[in-house]
């Protein structure tokens, strides 16, 4: 294993990543969605769909889902594939529009029937 190849005394840090709470989901929430309307109903489709919220405990999760949140209506997907599948097209989409400055749609398309069943 690479890991055995590691040198201990290497490390002179210790990092331990933790997590968010209820209160700092609602902060992180509030502050990156400006209208109030539009931040308490997401909050409050999260308290409906606990499998999303489950994963906004993970700051990057939380970005995820927010960023999907925005460009997506303010509207939550219903699956997590869903949920993924979106972050990866637009993430796609806004790379291929810094990068190549056009974007055939019929890839879009194409790249997200693969997600379906």
């Amino acid at each position: 294993y690479a890991s055995l190849k590691l040198q201990v005394e290497s490390f002179t840090h210790h990092v331990e990543v933790v997590g968010f709470t209820e209160k700092q989901i609602k902060k992180c929430i509030r502050r990156n969605i400006p209208d109030i309307v539009k931040a308490k109903e997401l909050i409050y489709q999260l308290k409906q769909r606990l499998d999303i919220l489950s994963l906004c405990y993970t700051p990057l999760n939380c970005a995820i889902i927010l960023y999907v949140y925005r460009q997506s209506e303010h509207v939550l997907p219903t699956t997590l594939t869903q949920l993924y599948t979106l972050y990866i097209l637009h993430t796609l989409k806004r790379s291929a529009e810094i990068h190549y400055k056009s974007l055939d749609p019929d890839t879009i398309k194409d790249l997200n029937q693969l997600s379906e069943p």
